[in-house]
């Protein structure tokens, strides 16, 4: 494939690094999952903190919510863009076999 840089520059796909990168956006998309998780299963109630921090849970709760909505968010990107990838992969390993196939098929029958 062509890139910005001119025609005759070109860019090779190698399916074993695609795959091996689909692999580690999954493995980032599983971690994030777990953080949500967690941040889920946290709670910051009042009684924690006493009379005089009381107002601590006020100022953390929003935080935590945007935190937790975030790395949810996060593990949903990350898990498309693995889906992707891996799309991608499979496309482009079917077109590298089609045109492998017309290619033997002229060697063998030339005219």
């Amino acid at each position: 494939m062509p890139t910005a840089d001119g025609p005759d520059q070109f860019v090779t796909a190698s399916l074993s690094q695609l795959a091996q990168h689909a692999q580690t956006l999954r493995g980032l998309a599983d971690q994030a999952e777990q953080a949500f998780s967690a941040a889920k299963q946290v709670t910051l109630d009042r009684e924690a903190y006493g009379l005089l921090c009381a107002l601590i849970p006020a100022k953390l709760v929003p935080l935590q919510a945007r935190i937790a909505t975030t790395m949810q968010a996060t593990a949903t990107d990350l898990d498309r863009r693995a889906d992707a990838l891996y799309r991608v992969i499979a496309e482009y390993d079917q077109a590298d076999r089609l045109a492998a196939d017309r290619h033997q098929g002229l060697l063998r029958d030339p005219g």
